[in-house]
């Protein structure tokens, strides 16, 4: 990814879960990346030119980040849930994975299923484990999932894309 005099390229970032973002200072002047989701999970500082700075992101979700040097410099960074096996019958047990590892002191996760013909519903409140398992119980059709990383008591991301699974 390059930060720059005229922002960020490309946005938003999609990187898999537990996959390191590398910002390579590519503008005339000191430029960063930090997060702006409230969660104060990073920032590269200001960067002098031509280096680079980093974070990884364990958890699914859509993470805002933003220019220090620059506040109308802003982007995403993209990590979806996975979803496996993609198919299955009503008695598949899926494992739903939106983490990389479980979360660190303070941090939880909350996990949506948007079940066929339904809407979306919380499934996982303000849990620590990174996966579970999904048995559908809505019959046949297409099962969606959405995570995002919370900083408990103070902020969150925004939910990831959705992943889904196909019950026959």
């Amino acid at each position: 990814m390059q930060v720059g005099d005229g922002g960020f390229a490309p946005t938003p970032v999609r990187i898999a879960r537990g996959a390191t973002v590398v910002w390579d200072n590519v503008g005339s002047v000191p430029r960063g990346a930090a997060d702006a989701t409230g969660m104060a999970l990073w920032s590269t500082g200001l960067l002098p030119v031509g280096w680079p700075g980093w974070t990884t992101l364990t958890a699914a979700g859509t993470y805002r980040y933003g220019d220090p040097a620059d506040a109308g410099h802003t982007a995403s960074v993209v990590v979806r849930v996975g979803a496996a096996p993609h198919r299955g019958h009503r008695h598949t047990a899926f494992r739903i994975t939106w983490a990389s590892g479980d979360a660190t002191a303070g941090f939880a996760y909350e996990v949506q299923v948007h079940r066929p013909g339904g809407h979306w519903r919380s499934w996982k409140h303000a849990v620590t484990r990174a996966s579970g398992r999904f048995r559908p119980d809505a019959g046949r059709g297409t099962y969606r999932f959405r995570a995002r990383l919370v900083k408990v008591g103070v902020d969150h991301a925004g939910w990831s894309p959705a992943s889904s699974v196909s019950v026959r």
